[in-house]
């Protein structure tokens, strides 16, 4: 394969998962119609985003979130697609949340979620708790990489391969 389509989504985010959830859908088949083989939402999408939506992890409705992330991973099996899905991935308590990116395989798979590492100030003291490792996935012979907002900046985000 010489190209590869990607869709990037960029939708409002709410507190409400099964919106975000609705909304996921909705842009899933609109990339899959227009032949993506890929499409990427944005950190905090299906849970709502800690400071803007979320002032408290105890007002997410967490079985909602669950539902919906079932749903959003198999209608990717069933469109053949990959979705890198933003969303808080809830620890045990006392725990903070993961800022995750998941990595959905076109069979519905999560193949792996990354956790953000390099968090603010007032995201580690109040919103969510760092990840460890980078994450790197291949599609099509195509090599991607995941960061989270300001990671970007950071050149220890990154992972270096033979490759």
């Amino acid at each position: 394969m010489t190209s590869f389509r990607i869709a990037i989504a960029q939708p409002t985010i709410t507190a409400d998962a099964r919106g975000n959830g609705r909304k996921v859908r909705e842009l899933m088949r609109e990339a899959a119609s227009e032949q993506a083989r890929l499409v990427q939402f944005p950190e905090g999408l299906l849970s709502g985003y800690a400071k803007e939506q979320i002032a408290d992890w105890d007002d997410v409705d967490w079985a909602a979130v669950r539902e919906k992330f079932e749903q959003i991973t198999a209608l990717a099996a069933e469109l053949e697609l990959w979705v890198l899905l933003g969303s808080a991935h809830p620890l045990t308590p006392p725990n903070r949340p993961h800022n995750s990116l998941y990595v959905i395989s076109d069979q519905g798979r999560v193949v792996d979620r990354y956790d953000k590492r390099f968090c603010s100030n007032t995201e580690i003291t109040r919103f969510y708790s760092p990840g460890f490792e980078p994450v790197v996935f291949d599609i099509d012979g195509f090599r991607f990489g995941c960061v989270i907002c300001i990671e970007i900046t950071f050149r220890s985000c990154s992972r270096s391969t033979s490759d």
